[in-house]
């Protein structure tokens, strides 16, 4: 069954986008936010004495930044991740390397007190040198991935709870007893008291399996399929979709639950969302429908990816990104004027606004913008 596209939220305020003016940052590598007027980010920005160097910055909701300098990171070192525990601790990865190779390091760990002081945080143990990290918070602690293991912070010590045997690539957590790795063809979930191997689907490669409160999910040729405890279970495409032959088949990263992008052949398909119980179809954006947001006010955002080859001699190229923040309203996507960039967009929590940063790959541009 499919729904009737919903009507276009009312004008109000929240309805226009603005750009975010920061510091001479050099590059973002993750941003998180914290409150309504709160987003921290990490990455690089230029000192006129010392060159490209790590910092943390801390947007309030207006147009100024604060810069934060990680404490005793070694002058090797880079920022990767940024998360928050709570609005009052804010932690921050990275990693300083042993050599020159650019990737591979030892993990770096830092957080913010409530009075806004930064300290250098213990980090799990034995030190493991690798090119893979991640740092993930819920109500009952953190998380840490480094390669294949897999470390949990509960306020006062870090304890190995698992090791993989192969690079964990993604951890998502939903709860003390709800989280979910993609490592390689792995999946992964944690029950509050041990890691469990989920089967995948035939076909589908761990990096497709998405991960949400109520479960795994992802989207194949055949339907819609979600991990309800013990199996996975299909739910078939409305038409014209159902048995369909697609050329491409996408579960949206990074949106508001079970979106998924269809496309028969190049101009015809199809954007889907799946509510638990019926099918509602929206169409596809003008380029590549990269993510799709559903704010507080029941406004929808999404971000409309632009590519281009560029071409790389004698054989070869390589693609390159930027992209636009549009609304669905009145049965179209819209341009909301933003700055092009390849955004992500999150929800600024405590209100019903949100925020985006990227990149124009197309003249190495990093734009944020907001609609508070």
């Amino acid at each position: 069954m499919v729904v009737a596209l919903p009507t276009s939220a009312y004008a109000a305020p929240g309805d226009s986008w603005r750009p975010v003016t920061f510091l001479p940052i050099q590059g973002i590598e993750d941003f998180d936010a914290v409150g309504a007027a709160e987003v921290w980010h990490v990455g690089t920005d230029y000192d006129i004495t010392k060159g490209v160097v790590p910092g943390i910055f801390q947007w309030t909701g207006g147009l100024s930044w604060k810069r934060h300098a990680p404490p005793d990171l070694p002058p090797n070192g880079r920022l990767t991740d940024v998360t928050a525990q709570s609005g009052d601790e804010v932690w921050v990865a990275g990693f300083y390397r042993s050599s020159d190779y650019f990737l591979t390091g030892f993990t770096y760990l830092a957080s913010s007190s409530p009075l806004g002081v930064w300290s250098k945080r213990p980090v799990p143990q034995p030190p493991i040198e690798t090119e893979h990290r991640e740092l993930v918070s819920d109500s009952a602690g953190m998380w840490l991935t480094e390669g294949g293991r897999i470390s949990r912070w509960d306020g006062t010590v870090w304890t190995t709870v698992a090791t993989l045997t192969r690079n964990i690539e993604r951890l998502e957590s939903f709860g003390p007893d709800n989280a979910w790795i993609a490592a390689g063809d792995e999946v992964w979930h944690w029950d509050g008291s041990s890691w469990q191997q989920i089967p995948r689907p035939d076909g589908i490669t761990g990096q497709r399996v998405r991960f949400t409160a109520d479960g795994a999910w992802t989207a194949t040729t055949s339907g819609l399929r979600t991990w309800d405890g013990s199996s996975w279970q299909t739910t078939a495409y409305p038409a014209p979709f159902d048995g369909a032959t697609f050329s491409t088949v996408n579960g949206l990263t990074d949106s508001d639950g079970q979106w998924v992008s269809l496309k028969i052949r190049e101009g015809e398909g199809g954007l889907l969302h799946w509510d638990g119980s019926e099918w509602t179809r929206y169409p596809l954006m003008a380029d590549t429908t990269q993510q799709v947001v559903v704010d507080d006010a029941g406004r929808i955002w999404g971000v409309n990816r632009i590519s281009r080859l560029v071409s790389t001699l004698p054989t070869g190229g390589y693609l390159q990104h930027k992209g636009q923040v549009v609304r669905f309203k009145d049965g179209a996507w819209e341009s909301v004027g933003a700055a092009e960039a390849d955004y992500r967009l999150t929800h600024l929590p405590g209100s019903d606004r949100l925020y985006g940063f990227g990149e124009n790959e197309w003249n190495g541009a990093d734009k944020a913008v907001t609609n508070r």
